[in-house]
């Protein structure tokens, strides 16, 4: 054997280096706080990071964990570690606090760096965690915590004087989100140097290249092109997903390429206007994580870019194959051919290799995968067999060697493009004491490709709602391997041997449509055009831009959107709380989407009886936000969209077979007055503050405004609120019907609960239908109204709630006549 190489590749070096080489060419766009850095001030950056890490006592083979958003900071963090031989901790966080916490003791990290979303998180961290010694935070970070760009200033840009070598460990990679850690790994720099090569080869990246990276980054992907950017010198503009502004992004930076999961490209594909988008200087977009349906793929060719790569690995491999927009136009079922130093193998279960075309386990090589899992030797032992990495999917080699996903052999959910293994969310639905038996199965879903759903058998005697089980799971597991639908059956069908026949299961309730969470379902036009929910994990309702849709556990709050709109459930009662105290909650587009997203889901939960909408901090609503009125949002074009995305907000409350109160107090002003009229209760406090205000400013009512005021108040007084735009009390409005009632603002709590109490009193199908039946008299003749009302009081009349409520009023009067 011959002398190993003098030289490393270290990935330290890559921005060392590229600071040399590309100097001050644009490095780096940080869309969440607007900063752009050339290669060398990038380079400066990470050199300050890793010298004042340092001089606060880090040193070489020590642990530091990070939870970060997509912001130039993690860019920082990850290459800083890497130059000063620490191993970090990206932390995921869609995962609870608690894991987090269990992660990093596992791993013996000493130091914690975070984002300013994360703030409780870290003095949770401080709470439990003793063995972390030095806090770094980003922003207005608590005490006990060096401030980030403090550090910074008051260190040297000098290269940290560090021998780091190739196979030296760089991170962990956390992918499943278990306390115990099972698929948890160490990545060494030669395995992520492989992965910078694999892209750069895969997808034919220069210097030329804007990449738009929107992959969270604290998993190896979203550091993979970050890392082939920097290598290449191309500009890296990184992004929390948000589909609106990934479309306004790609015009605006002249993005070339991005790589998403399918599930993104769902939402990119429903915004409203699509066509309006400047999406010319892409010349690719790449898909991974999951499968990509040929309806999505078509989709991307004929409305977003005709070019589209995919390819196709784990977490642990790195990319094993991939196929560019020519070999994908010729053969749209496969994921690609293997990439340079990297193996591929079909083989049966002696691990032998089948014949061209018959289908077998895909196993893998690359110099990018890792040797291991970290303190795992069973799962290590049971997936890297003789020297070669055990996928666990089945697939097959066409006679040109083009690689086919035929399926899995692990029992596996891949929902929104993450990982949910339903071993462990069936081991904890068992804990439950209403639950005797249970099967986690996915279930094919237009958005997240799969649904969590649990199939469960009750307990004798027990007791339990859906909303019971699924909150009990919110509290022990992250949001995303949450149970989205709970289905009740007398038995679990199993084998002779006792296993689970999951396949009957998902043949079943496939074929019965129980995916009734699709998005959009009120919608006139079929599809949602909204961005997703968007999960909490600082327990203090803060938002992250992910494609989850679900709540971490614990958190009776959820942040939709930047934590612009919270919800909140107690029993069936829901509060969406519109949330931007500072500007008296200025309604913006963020905003729009977030109520049509609350409402949305709202709508599907049959557990939720009544909904009450408020502001936070003392106001409804001021208006709309006057960004929205600047100069460059005043086309007819755009202004045409928001008013559509608009319209649909006011179409979703109306449409929504919950009553809606809107709990008033404060300001209500312009289209935040005319969001509360949409409800089917306005209360409000005396001295509330109301107003059509359109006019004082040259505009015209939106919102619905001039549908709501004259059904409401007549068209006089319509006349006289519209054309004049004063402000009048919660009193006045009361008096002339322009809302359900005003009382003292000590007592809105009170009376709003009564009147939710009240409404949670009646059945809740009638409550549905008349109110579908008001809002539609509205455009009929009364022959109309009659006829209506014959052929629905006759579906009504053999419901089992009136026959309950009838049956109930017999044995009163009759215990009154006795």
């Amino acid at each position: 054997m011959g002398q190993k190489a003098i030289g490393t590749m270290a990935i330290g070096n890559l921005p060392k280096t590229a600071a040399i080489r590309y100097g001050d060419r644009e490095a780096l766009v940080c869309t969440s706080t607007g900063r752009r850095f050339t290669f060398r001030q990038l380079n400066d950056r990470i050199n300050r990071l890793a010298n004042g890490l340092m001089d606060q006592g880090l040193k070489k083979g020590d642990t530091a964990a990070f939870l970060c958003t997509n912001r130039a900071e993690i860019v920082e963090i990850y290459f800083a570690l890497a130059k000063i031989g620490v191993l970090g901790i990206p932390l995921n966080y869609r995962l609870a606090p608690a894991e987090m916490i269990e992660m990093m003791k596992e791993c013996e990290a000493k130091t914690f760096l975070f984002d300013t979303p994360f703030f409780e998180v870290a003095k949770k961290v401080k709470a439990d965690l003793p063995a972390i010694t030095l806090f770094v935070g980003m922003g207005d970070c608590p005490d006990f915590a060096v401030k980030y760009e403090e550090l910074l200033a008051r260190s040297s840009t000098d290269e940290p004087a560090v021998e780091v070598f190739e196979e030296d460990y760089q991170y962990y990679n956390l992918t499943s989100g278990t306390t115990d850690l099972p698929k948890s790994y160490l990545l060494t720099h030669y395995n992520n140097a492989g992965t910078v090569f694999v892209l750069s080869q895969a997808m034919y990246l220069t210097g030329d290249d804007v990449i738009l990276t929107v992959f969270p980054m604290f998993g190896r992907v979203g550091f993979a092109w970050t890392a082939a950017a920097i290598y290449n010198g191309a500009k890296n503009v990184i992004h929390n997903f948000n589909p609106p502004q990934v479309l306004e992004l790609i015009g605006k930076e002249k993005v070339t390429i991005t790589n998403w999961v399918p599930t993104m490209a769902i939402f990119i594909l429903a915004v409203p206007d699509l066509e309006k988008y400047d999406l010319k200087s892409l010349r690719g977009i790449v898909y991974a994580g999951s499968a990509l349906p040929p309806n999505i793929y078509e989709e991307t060719i004929q409305r977003l870019c005709p070019n589209v790569y995919e390819y196709y690995g784990l977490q642990e491999t790195s990319a094993l194959v991939a196929m560019g927009p020519e070999e994908k136009k010729r053969k749209p079922q496969s994921v690609g051919l293997p990439l340079f130093f990297g193996e591929v193998r079909i083989v049966d279960p002696q691990g032998r290799d089948v014949p061209v075309g018959e289908v077998g386990e895909i196993i893998g090589r690359h110099p990018a995968t890792t040797a291991g899992y970290y303190k795992n030797e069973e799962k290590t032992k049971e997936t890297f067999r003789d020297g070669w990495f055990h996928t666990g999917d089945l697939g097959r080699f066409d006679d040109e060697g083009f690689l086919y996903i035929s399926g899995r052999t692990k029992d596996m959910i891949v929902s929104g493009g993450q990982n949910v293994f339903a071993v462990e969310v069936e081991n904890l639905l068992l804990t439950h004491p209403a639950i005797a038996d249970c099967a986690v199965i996915g279930l094919p879903h237009d958005t997240w490709v799969e649904m969590v759903t649990a199939v469960a058998v009750k307990a004798a005697g027990a007791e339990a709602s859906d909303d019971d089980i699924i909150q009990y799971c919110k509290e022990k597991i992250a949001g995303f391997k949450v149970p989205k639908r709970i289905i009740w059956i007398d038995a679990i069908p199993r084998t002779a041997t006792g296993k689970a026949q999951k396949f009957i299961l998902v043949e079943q309730y496939s074929k019965n449509d129980v995916q009734v969470d699709r998005p959009g379902r009120l919608a006139a036009a079929g599809r949602i055009n909204i961005p997703p929910p968007l999960p909490c994990a600082s327990g203090q309702g803060r938002g992250l831009p992910l494609i989850d849709g679900h709540s971490q556990p614990g958190k009776k709050e959820e942040a939709m959107e930047n934590e612009k709109v919270l919800l909140q459930k107690q029993g069936k009662i829901v509060t969406v709380t519109m949330n931007r105290p500072p500007i008296m909650n200025a309604f913006d587009m963020e905003m729009c989407f977030g109520l049509i997203g609350a409402f949305e889901r709202i709508a599907l939960d049959r557990e939720a009886g009544v909904v009450i909408l408020t502001g936070a901090g003392g106001n409804f609503c001021s208006g709309a936000d006057m960004n929205l009125l600047t100069e460059d949002l005043t086309a007819d074009e755009y202004l045409k969209d928001v008013m559509q995305v608009l319209s649909r907000l006011i179409r979703t409350m109306r449409e929504l077979p919950q009553p809606i109160i809107s709990k008033v107090r404060g300001v209500a002003y312009g289209v935040g007055l005319n969001i509360a009229l949409a409800g089917d209760f306005v209360l409000t406090s005396h001295d509330a503050r109301l107003s059509q205000i359109f006019v004082n400013i040259g505009a015209m009512l939106d919102g619905g405004g001039t549908y709501f005021l004259p059904r409401l108040v007549g068209s006089a007084k319509a006349r006289e609120l519209a054309l004049l735009g004063e402000e009048i009390d919660g009193q006045t409005a009361a008096s002339i019907g322009l809302v359900y009632k005003s009382v003292p603002d000590e007592k809105l709590e009170t009376e709003t609960d009564n009147l939710s109490r009240k409404l949670l009193s009646k059945p809740s199908a009638a409550v549905a239908l008349i109110k579908r039946s008001l809002e539609g008299s509205l455009d009929m003749t009364l022959d109309q109204v009659l006829e209506w009302e014959a052929a629905h009081q006759s579906i009504m009349l053999k419901s089992t709630e009136l026959k309950g409520a009838v049956h109930q009023f017999l044995k009163l009067r009759g215990k009154a006549a006795a």
